[in-house]
C-alpha cells in the first residue's frame, strides 16, 4: 500500500482514504488500538490510538497533500481535547502528529509551529517506522522514535 502512496488520497469507503486506514495498519502493527474519527467531524484529527501498556495516547491527522492548514487544526482540537478529557489526558501522555503522504518540502515555519507541540511525519519518518516495524522495534521503541521529532 505504501508503495502507491500516489494513490493514498482516494477513498476506500465512505470517507476514509486508503492513507488514513494504512496508518490505522501501522498503529495497529505496534499494537496501538485505533479508533477512525474523522466522520465525528472532529477538526484535524482522523485516528486515534492508545497504548495501555506506555500510557501514550496518540492523535493523528493524515494529508495525502502538503501540509496548509493542518497542524493549527490538529493543534486546536488537542487542546480542547485536554480541557474536555481532563481525566483521560491525566492518565495518558498526549501526542499530536501529522503523518503527510505527500513528497514535498515542509516549510520551515511549519516546523517552528510544530516544534514541542506536533510530530510531523514525512514519507521519510513513515519510512523509518516501517523500518522499525520489520525490525521487530516494539511500540515503547516506536513512541520514543516520535517523542523525539516532538522535540524538534
Amino acid at each position: 500500500m505504501w508503495k502507491e502512496r500516489n494513490k493514498l488520497g482516494d477513498n476506500i469507503r465512505g470517507k476514509q482514504t486508503k492513507f488514513d486506514f494504512f496508518i490505522q495498519c501501522l498503529l495497529s502493527a505496534f499494537h496501538f488500538p485505533t479508533l477512525y474519527v474523522d466522520p465525528s467531524n472532529k477538526i484535524g484529527v482522523d485516528v486515534i490510538g492508545f497504548s495501555e501498556s506506555t500510557a501514550h495516547l496518540l492523535v493523528i491527522a493524515c494529508t495525502s497533500g502538503i501540509i496548509k492548514d493542518d497542524l493549527q487544526k490538529l493543534d486546536s482540537t488537542v487542546n480542547d481535547m485536554k480541557i474536555m478529557l481532563k481525566e483521560v489526558c491525566s492518565k495518558y501522555k498526549v501526542i499530536p502528529a501529522l503523518f503527510v503522504a505527500k513528497n514535498a518540502d515542509i516549510y520551515q515555519s511549519d516546523k517552528e509551529y510544530a516544534k514541542g507541540r506536533i510530530c510531523i511525519l514525512s514519507p521519510e519518518g513513515i519510512n523509518k517506522i516501517l523500518e522499525m516495524h520489520q525490525t521487530r522495534r516494539n511500540s515503547k521503541e516506536f513512541i520514543g522514535y516520535l517523542e523525539r521529532l516532538l522535540e524538534g
